[in-house]
C-alpha cells in the first residue's frame, strides 16, 4: 500500500488519492489499509514520507560516496529527480510536494516528525 500511495500522491498529490485509489492500486484488501494504518490516510501518508526519505538518504550517501565535488554531488541529486520525472512521461511530481500541501490545508501545526505525524 505504501508504494501504491507514493505513486498515487506523486502522480495526482495527496488531496487527489483517495484510499479507495491506494487499495484499487495495491490490490489490498479494505480491511487492511485500517488494519496496517489505524490512523487512515493520514498515517498512510506519514509512512509515505518515511519511505522517501529512507530513499532520499540512500541516494545522498551514494552520491557523496561517488562524487569529488559539491556540484557534482547536486548534479547528482538532480539528476536523479529529473531522470523519474522523465521515465514517468512527465507523470510524477515531486516527490516531496504532496507532504507540504497536506499539511498546509490542515489547521493544526505542523508535526515535527513523521513519527508524530502517525499519531495525530
Amino acid at each position: 500500500m505504501i508504494t501504491a500511495a507514493r505513486r498515487l500522491f506523486r502522480e495526482r498529490g495527496y488531496l487527489g488519492t483517495s484510499v479507495a485509489d491506494v487499495l484499487a492500486e495495491s490490490g489490498a484488501p479494505r480491511g487492511s489499509v485500517y488494519f496496517h494504518f489505524p490512523g487512515g490516510k493520514e498515517e498512510l501518508a506519514a509512512e509515505v514520507d518515511i519511505a522517501h526519505t529512507a530513499e532520499s538518504v540512500a541516494l545522498i550517501n551514494r552520491l557523496a560516496n561517488r562524487e569529488s565535488s559539491a556540484s557534482a554531488f547536486l548534479a547528482g541529486f538532480v539528476a536523479h529527480f529529473r531522470d523519474e520525472i522523465v521515465a514517468s512521461g512527465y507523470c510524477k511530481g515531486c516527490p516531496v510536494a504532496p507532504s507540504f500541501w497536506r499539511w498546509a490545508v490542515q489547521p493544526r501545526a505542523w508535526p515535527r516528525s513523521p513519527a508524530e505525524a502517525s499519531k495525530t
